[in-house]
Parts: structure tokens; C-alpha cells; sequence
């Protein structure tokens, strides 16, 4: 098996395939630097990275002060985020537990699959390895290699993450931002690890404002942080949008069907609600479907939702 991408899909699938081979395209430097957290201890027993199982607690700020889930702050937010009127995580804000990969987890994966990866190594089109293969390719990038066009939208948004570590700290917690006065919308504290995420770049003239205010809507002060880790780290597909989902099947079914290709992640797949727990799934279902016959095929990618 071949997965084009070193990613943390790619990499998972990478581990749980070990005879495959992973091409990427980049050094190998860039990592997730989002929130990453897990509904269940799964990856942590399949990749054997210890994972803190924690209770995150969550608040909303808007007006200056606290608030409650409402139908208005939801579509605030909504709006806010993703420019559409959807349900969103901040409609519930009760704690719940869950699993909390270390800071350093996609550098640990790939340090366990290091003899897979082939660095550097930019898939096309022209030169497109045999099935099969394991693409986690974003699906516009995927047609424009083969030249497909089928007339469908894409639409995404950047986001940009700033991270600082804070002194004395042990906390696992989210505060949303709904109001349009600023342009964070989320705020998490991971152990000592405060991430900040904002839909446009924040300005190094307003960087200081705006965290000041993060930090009271936490609690904190300018002297609990130790140090600045990054600022304005900019992930290109941070927010995707839903498209046609007859066509997205189609072409979906059509590259495992006629290139032996098969697609895994939430961009390869575009699918805006997927996590990193789904991927194992997606990835066992993919290592039987190599082995099965067309008709298997075409069943599974008929119900990806």
C-alpha cells in the first residue's frame, strides 16, 4: 500500500499498515498545532502513545462576562466561524472527558513509521504511484492532478493559531467567543498549554489587546505566561464548508473504482465533521476493501456521510 501525505491521517494509516510506504511532499516540519483532543482512548492503545484521560470544562464571553448556550449565541457564533447558520460544540458546554494526546504526538508517530516516510517526494498527476493506494490528498487538489473537473465548490477558510505556555498551570478548559468585537473564537487551555485560535491573522499591534483579554476571560494575568511558543501559525484549511454531496460521492467511488485509489481524511473525503477518532475506522474499512471486489466498494463509498 502507498499513502500519499505525513500528516496525522497519513501517519496513523502509516502505523497501521506497516508494510505501506508514505510520500510527502514537504520536510516533514510542519505539525498540528489546533486543538487535538480524542472521544476515546482508541489511538492511544493502537499507536501505544500514552494519552491523559481529562475532564474539559467549557464557558462562553460575549458582553463581558459568562453566558449559557442559547439559539442567539449559536448562530452567532456559527456565523462567526463558518459564515453559515449551523449546530456548532459551543451549544454544549458541559464538561465532558476526554483524551489528550501529548504535545509532541505527530512527532512521535512519525518517529514510529521514520523508515516508511519518503521525504520531499511531491506526488502529480504524470507520475501517479499504482494502486493501491491511500490518498489523503484535499479532494480540489486531488482533481486538479488528474484534471477532473466537476463543476463542484470548495470552499475554505484559513485559520491561525497562536500558543504560549503559562506557569503553574494543569488546566484542560474552552472559552468561546462569539461576539464579532473580536477575531478569536476559541481559547483552550491544555495543561500548561494556552491555544488561541482566530479566524483572520492577528496583528502584532493587537496581539498584546487581544490577549490580555483571553488571559481575564481565563482567570489569568499577563505574569502567568512563561513564554510565547508561536504566534499566528496559519492552517489553510482550517475551516472546510460542505459541497455538492452527489458529486463528492461520485468522485469519490469513481477513483477507487478506476485508479484503485482510495481517499481518508477529512479533506481527502471533504468532510467538515470528521475527527481523528473516525480515521481508524475509515482505516481498517479501506485494508478489507483492498481485498474486496467492486461491488464492496461501491456500497462503502455510497454511505460515507
Amino acid at each position: 500500500m502507498k499513502i500519499i501525505g505525513a500528516g496525522l491521517a497519513g501517519l496513523l494509516c502509516g502505523f497501521m499498515n506497516p508494510d505501506s510506504t508514505i510520500y510527502e511532499a514537504g520536510n516533514g516540519r510542519n505539525k498540528h498545532t489546533a486543538v487535538l483532543r480524542m472521544r476515546t482512548p482508541e489511538i492511544s492503545r493502537i499507536t501505544g502513545i500514552p494519552f491523559k484521560k481529562k475532564t474539559v470544562y467549557k464557558s462562553i464571553w460575549l458582553d463581558g462576562k459568562e453566558q449559557q448556550p442559547s439559539p442567539r449565541i449559536g448562530h452567532m457564533y456559527s456565523k462567526k466561524v463558518i459564515g453559515e447558520i449551523t449546530k456548532r460544540s459551543i451549544m454544549d458546554i458541559s464538561p465532558k472527558v476526554r483524551y489528550i494526546p501529548p504535545g509532541d504526538f505527530q512527532a512521535r508517530l512519525a518517529d514510529r513509521v521514520s523508515n516508511q516516510i519518503i521525504y520531499n517526494h511531491k506526488i502529480t498527476g504524470s507520475d501517479f504511484p499504482s494502486g493501491p493506494v491511500v490518498s489523503t490528498v484535499p479532494m480540489p487538489v486531488l482533481m486538479k492532478m488528474f484534471d477532473i473537473n466537476m463543476d463542484m465548490q470548495f470552499t475554505r477558510k484559513s485559520i491561525y493559531v497562536s500558543r504560549y505556555k503559562i506557569k503553574n498551570c494543569d488546566s484542560y478548559s474552552t472559552v468561546y467567543y462569539p461576539g464579532r468585537d473580536i477575531p478569536i473564537y476559541r481559547a483552550t487551555l491544555t495543561g500548561d498549554i494556552l491555544i488561541i485560535e482566530s479566524k483572520s491573522c492577528i496583528h502584532k499591534d493587537h496581539s498584546r489587546q487581544y490577549t490580555s483579554y483571553v488571559l481575564k476571560t481565563l482567570g489569568l494575568v499577563k505574569s502567568d505566561i512563561d513564554c510565547v511558543i508561536s504566534i499566528n501559525d496559519e492552517h489553510k484549511f482550517g475551516k472546510i464548508y460542505k459541497t455538492d454531496e452527489k458529486k463528492r460521492r461520485t468522485f469519490i467511488s469513481n477513483m477507487t473504482l478506476h485508479n484503485e485509489l482510495y481517499s481518508l481524511g477529512r479533506y481527502a473525503t471533504w468532510r467538515p465533521g470528521v475527527l481523528l477518532d473516525d480515521i481508524v475506522n475509515d482505516i481498517f474499512v479501506i485494508r478489507k476493501l483492498v481485498e474486496s471486489d467492486k461491488y464492496s466498494v461501491v456500497n462503502y463509498n455510497n454511505n460515507q456521510a
